[in-house]
């Protein structure tokens, strides 16, 4: 997308333009330093190399002085940080630039962020179309339609899938939707001649790790707890849970998770993970070599909630005309919420973290342990069961009636 906007404004630069790829997350490779970068740039404007210093300070200023009376735009594509970016921003009026990165680099002062999501269900499967050489009978149309659903709409999964369709005249699209639905194996054909999502996702996650910063490596280790857990959606409380750290070294690294494009922020302190993010932290989860403690992690934190949910029922109770006997309230311990203020307290904390109906086990089961299995799917049960809790109430702020199968 950035090289078609280039294309498309070539006119208002005609000193040129010059792209530079600075790898912040190209899997085998290491983000450019900025001093790697000015080099690369400064011999993409005719500058003997010989004269370009290898301190990044001086190899900035002299990119400005050369850029300074032309008109020339600068396309930096993957850019790791602020810090990355900002000795490569020219001060000269002709100049402009382009910049694409995970990252929403909020404090460089850019005229215009736009923040990009999924493509749209009908340019995802055309894409999916031009990128396979296929045409699609209207018979093979809903089969695009659920490829292109199960690649999330993201470019890079569905480029992938197309390269598939292209190399595999014989392969249907009806089938390698099958293929992307084995329970545990859609990021396994996602990848392709050096292309792969799960290699992508994984650059963004071990990029945290290293940091000094305490808020990359709290996001780095959050994605496999939350891949074992694998609910819709997560709260700073739920986190601290599993994590076992205070509930605002969890809210940081939620944000830290959203800032890197690893999870979706869909309401104030509630973040959920994109399809392929979440097939990716149940495999972290899966392989990591401490499973028993992260399974006793996963018990009290389902526990933490079966109590929270409950405590917020009774909250409510007094409002609903018909009052449910809840049965008596769960033990609580040390680490629970303090009591909810008031009613919209409790209101506003009700939906979010809960699995969805369709794949919870009926209310009056409460089993000792939980089986993991496949993936949830509308309208059939899961094969993992949850401890639970059943609830109805309405209030007069918001009449609802929510039956909740509470984890």
């Amino acid at each position: 997308m950035a090289l078609s906007i280039a294309q498309e404004l070539r006119t208002a630069f005609p000193d040129g333009q010059l792209y530079l790829n600075l790898h912040a997350a190209t899997p085998g490779a290491s983000p450019l330093e900025p001093a790697q970068a000015l080099s690369l740039l400064l011999q993409g404007m005719g500058v003997d190399p010989r004269s370009v210093s290898a301190d990044a300070a001086a190899s900035s200023a002299l990119l400005r002085s050369t850029l300074a009376d032309r008109r020339v735009l600068l396309v930096l594509d993957d850019v790791s940080s602020a810090n990355q970016l900002r000795p490569l921003l020219p001060t000269g009026a002709g100049c402009a630039v382009l910049v694409t990165s995970r990252l929403p680099l909020a404090t460089l002062g850019a005229d215009r962020h736009i923040r990009l999501e999924p493509l749209s269900p009908g340019v995802s499967t055309l894409l999916l179309e031009k990128a396979s050489g296929r045409r699609w009978t209207p018979e093979e149309s809903a089969g695009a339609a659920h490829v292109a659903e199960l690649c999330g709409r993201l470019p890079l999964a569905l480029r992938i899938s197309a390269a598939r369709l292209a190399t595999r005249r014989t392969l249907t699209v009806e089938a390698l939707a099958e293929r992307l639905t084995a329970h545990g194996a859609r990021l396994d054909h996602l990848e392709l001649d050096g292309l792969s999502v799960r290699g992508s996702l994984s650059v963004s996650q071990e990029g945290l790790a290293p940091s000094d910063q305490a808020r990359d490596r709290d996001a780095a280790l959050a994605l496999t707890p939350l891949g074992g857990l694998d609910l819709p959606e997560y709260s700073p409380g739920l986190l601290a849970r599993l994590m076992d750290v205070d509930e605002l070294r969890a809210d940081l690294a939620l944000e830290r998770l959203a800032e890197v494009a690893l999870l979706d922020e869909t309401r104030a302190y509630r973040y959920s993970p994109h399809d392929l993010v979440r097939e990716f932290a149940r495999e972290l989860a899966a392989g990591h070599p401490d499973r028993v403690r992260h399974h006793e992690r996963e018990e009290a934190t389902l526990h933490w909630y079966v109590s929270r949910t409950t405590a917020c029922a009774r909250h409510l109770r007094h409002r609903s005309p018909a009052r449910r006997d809840l049965g008596p309230a769960p033990e609580a311990d040390a680490t629970d919420h303090p009591p909810f203020r008031d009613t919209a307290a409790a209101a506003a904390w009700t939906p979010g973290t809960a699995p969805p109906p369709a794949c919870s086990p009926s209310a009056t089961e409460r089993p000792s342990s939980r089986s993991w299995g496949g993936t949830p799917r509308p309208g059939r049960p899961c094969a993992r069961r949850w401890p639970c809790v059943r609830m109805t109430w309405t209030t007069s702020t918001r009449p609802c009636s929510w039956d909740s199968r509470a984890t």
